[in-house]
């Protein structure tokens, strides 16, 4: 299960609707506190999400997120002048926009990385 943190409706509606279509189960979030509860539930096997959320930041969140399982964190966001967040903890940091055939491939690429299952 991939889980989507993203607190833009059009996007995360978007995300969720590419990944279905790709044949991967995803669940979406539009808060940190919607996504530590979502995670807790579902556990996923990948997390994306935004750095810039209505309750706390990308950050924030992975610090919650980290005692929950090894599941790989990839953030998504505007700032172009972050560059790699790999030290604290990110799988993989990308840039917004990203194309719908795109966030296919990072999700295809972290789930078989990882040895996550492929949907």
């Amino acid at each position: 299960m991939i889980l989507i943190v993203e607190d833009n409706l059009y996007l995360r509606r978007l995300w969720l609707s590419v990944l279905d279509r790709a044949g991967h189960a995803a669940h979406g979030a539009a808060s940190g506190g919607e996504a530590i509860a979502a995670a807790i539930e579902i556990l996923p096997d990948l997390v994306i999400t935004d750095l810039d959320l209505p309750d706390m930041n990308g950050f924030d969140l992975i610090a919650e997120l980290r005692p929950l399982g090894s599941f790989p964190i990839v953030a998504v966001t505007g700032a172009t002048d972050l560059g790699s967040l790999a030290h604290l903890g990110f799988a993989e940091t990308v840039i917004k926009p990203i194309a719908t055939t795109d966030m296919v491939a990072l999700v295809d690429r972290h789930l078989h990385t990882n040895g996550g299952p492929a949907a």
